[in-house]
């Protein structure tokens, strides 16, 4: 009798263990993104950080099907493009550059599938 309760419990036990195991397998790519206003304008380019090494003074402003850097009116509507295109905003913040400059960055998330 005590052997069949134990063959009944094993894998009522297993089955509960891979319950908590399973593990959400959903992957998520992160880019900081960096406003840069022009020159003399109130357009703004965006510059995207994929985290990865990139060679020194390489363009890394988002760019269209030609291969020309994206002029947006302001600030918000590059963020609206970018939500468009999946992203979600996470968290911004802002780094003194000088007394009177700060760079903002906004961290995206969006996910891979």
């Amino acid at each position: 009798m005590l052997k069949s309760k134990t063959l009944l419990i094993i894998p009522v036990l297993l089955l509960v263990l891979l319950a908590f195991t399973s593990q959400d397998s959903t992957k998520y790519q992160y880019i900081d993104v960096q406003i840069n206003q022009k020159l003399l304008s109130q357009k703004v380019n965006i510059v995207i950080n994929e985290g990865k090494k990139l060679p020194w003074m390489r363009d890394n402003r988002l760019k269209d099907e030609n291969g020309k850097p994206v002029v947006f009116e302001n600030e918000v509507n590059a963020l609206n493009k970018l939500g468009e295109d999946g992203w979600e905003l996470k968290q911004s913040y802002s780094v003194a550059v000088s007394n009177s400059m700060a760079v903002i960055h906004h961290i995206m998330m969006r996910e891979v599938k």
